[in-house]
Parts: structure tokens; C-alpha cells; sequence
């Protein structure tokens, strides 16, 4: 299931479209995108819960993000 949400980032020039990676380790991921000369935008922050997201750069420019949320459990 997808979920989704609309907020403003301050530092965002308007209009803008972020496209969401999820991912399993936001922490090693925010990493690895410095490390092949990406730059974050907004280092890994909490939206609620246990849910995280990381804005970046990648190389080029463009602007994209990440997304980890608490693993769900499953029922048996």
C-alpha cells in the first residue's frame, strides 16, 4: 500500500516533484550518497512514528528523497 503526503520544505524553490526511494537503512544510504558526490538537502529527520525521510542531490542536481519507515509486522 503507498501512502503520501503534501508539506513545504522552506528551502524548496516552487514549483517542485520529489520522488520517494524507500529504503532499509536511511543512515548508510544518506552516506553512500555523499560518498559518490550527492549532497543532502536535509540530512535524515523524523516525520512521526518511526518513519524517516532524507532529501538529497544527486550528482547532477536533481532533487530526490528517501523514505524508511518502521517495519510493519506481520499478522500470523
Amino acid at each position: 500500500m503507498a501512502g503520501g503526503g503534501v508539506f513545504t520544505l522552506r528551502k524548496a524553490k516552487m514549483p517542485f516533484l520529489t520522488l520517494y526511494i524507500r529504503v532499509e537503512d536511511i543512515e548508510a544510504k544518506s552516506a553512500q550518497v555523499v560518498a559518490h558526490g550527492g549532497f543532502l538537502v536535509e540530512p535524515p529527520f523524523d516525520i512521526g512514528g518511526e518513519t524517516q525521510i532524507c532529501l538529497f542531490n544527486e550528482p547532477s542536481g536533481v532533487t530526490l528523497a528517501m523514505i524508511q519507515s518502521a517495519p510493519r509486522e506481520t499478522q500470523a
